[in-house]
């Protein structure tokens, strides 16, 4: 990198902030090219037979314990297992927001800017379907990403939203026992890995970015429930953005209270400026991350309140044709009813925390959509199925010439034992919907999904 690109105020900053290892930084910079990295999804796998299996090669992070490194160099996103959900590409740094809160998930989580969905698939991870997730995101066309992402994580328990978090403040109230602000920031921690977090850097965007995650942790602790916790982090390096926030939120509510981290990872990160020693601290030239600023607390006070929820979808008895529909793709018993909204049908297992005023983007599992008539499997009720489970499927090898077709979106002539809707497997792996017809499989892998060019 021409450091001559850099921002000269922002070179300045760095160089107040960080004296003595300012030099170190600036060398890194002039080399540095993206770090990458993935998670694993316990979900769907455990870290023992993703070793195993995954082609590629992987070193350890240690910002989480399913964390690892890969190199620069791979089409890891076009890879079937990437598209089965075994695991999400995610900046290494970024790991630590969710690992630093990871002693203290509760059961009613909310991601208050959650797409595109790293943070929010961790967390569902951790939660390992029970309790409510709940996914906030108020850019519509990121929110549609986030769902995206949830569903082929195999994510059950996410409530996503399309809301301010202002809006979530006023109707959740104290509901939350885990909230996370991953906030909207000036990026500076992207430098090396977008240009147009460069070109778009000013000190005035700075101010700006603070002020607007002030308001955004305001709400947050509108929604935290007495006693329950809650992190901050950004991916900028300025501490105007970081202790500067943390700094004016502690003195505007004294009963919020910083948590120290816990050894395995404070052991692997540094510490916060300004007296706030227990907040972390990544830098790219002290770690192999692209930076990362996080500060885990807890209130110490408040009351409870109740929130009375309502109904948003039709509930209907699953009928012998949905239940032996659902079975065969899946492999598991149906639920005694479903959810109906817009002509599809949902498996909710959990309550629905909807109340008027919030706009709903995606609740539970979309199972099937009704046409004519007609019952038609949605994608996602292939992507919550385990290793080998669904009755209705064929496999493939991952590598095989059969899975690369079927990512493209090409007909399969091949012939299944089943007859109607199935699942594809790589591996044992579900990757989505097909239909056996005359001796050919149809293709039902969303388009929007499908490798270009083969790849």
């Amino acid at each position: 990198m021409d450091i001559k690109s850099l921002p000269v105020e922002f070179l300045n900053n760095m160089r107040e902030m960080l004296g003595e290892n300012y030099g170190e930084y600036i060398s890194y910079m002039e080399t540095a090219k993206p770090r990458r990295g993935l998670r694993v999804n316990t979900l769907k796998t455990d870290i023992d037979e993703f070793e195993k299996i995954f082609p590629f090669e992987l070193s350890k992070s240690p910002f989480s314990d399913d964390g690892y490194y890969l190199p620069a160099e791979g089409a890891y996103g076009s890879h079937p297992y990437h598209h089965a959900g075994l695991y999400y590409m995610q900046e290494p740094s970024a790991m630590s927001v969710v690992s630093l809160i990871k002693p203290y998930i509760g059961k009613r989580v909310l991601d208050m800017c959650a797409a595109p969905g790293g943070k929010s698939s961790y967390l569902a991870g951790l939660m390992q379907n029970d309790g409510i997730l709940f996914l906030n995101e108020y850019v519509f066309s990121r929110a549609k990403i986030l769902v995206g992402n949830m569903e082929r994580m195999g994510v059950r328990n996410a409530f996503i939203t399309n809301n301010s978090p202002k809006d979530i403040a006023r109707l959740y109230p104290s509901f939350f026992d885990t909230v996370i602000v991953d906030a909207p920031c000036s990026g500076e921690g992207m430098f090396v890995k977008e240009e147009s977090a460069i070109t778009s850097w000013n000190a005035k965007n700075v101010a700006t970015s603070a002020e607007r995650q002030f308001a955004i942790l305001n709400s947050a602790y509108e929604v935290l429930s007495p006693y329950g916790y809650m992190v901050y982090s950004t991916c900028t390096l300025n501490k105007i953005e970081n202790e500067g926030v943390i700094k004016r939120f502690l003195k505007a509510y004294p009963d919020m209270k910083i948590v120290e981290p816990h050894s395995e990872l404070k052991n692997n990160v540094l510490s916060g400026f300004d007296g706030l020693e227990n907040a972390i601290r990544i830098f790219p030239h002290k770690h192999i991350g692209e930076g990362h600023f996080a500060c885990l607390m807890q209130k110490t006070g408040g009351r409870d309140m109740n929130i009375k929820f309502s109904d948003t979808y039709t509930h209907i008895k699953a009928d012998n044709k949905c239940r032996e529909l659902y079975s065969s793709l899946t492999g598991e018993l149906p639920p005694d009813r479903f959810f109906e909204h817009n002509s599809r049908l949902y498996d909710i297992g959990f309550e629905v925390p909807y109340v008027k005023g919030i706009n709903l983007v995606k609740c539970g599992v979309t199972f099937a959509e009704r046409a004519n008539k007609r019952i038609v499997p949605h994608h996602n009720i292939a992507t919550i199925a385990k290793r080998n489970t669904p009755r209705n499927s064929i496999s493939f090898p991952a590598e095989s010439i059969e899975i690369k077709k079927y990512l493209v979106g090409e007909t399969l002539n091949v012939s299944a034992d089943f007859k109607g809707y199935g699942v594809i497997e790589a591996d044992g792996y579900p990757l989505g919907i097909i239909k056996s017809s005359d001796g050919a499989i149809k293709n039902h892998y969303p388009k929007g999904l499908r490798n270009v060019n083969g790849k």
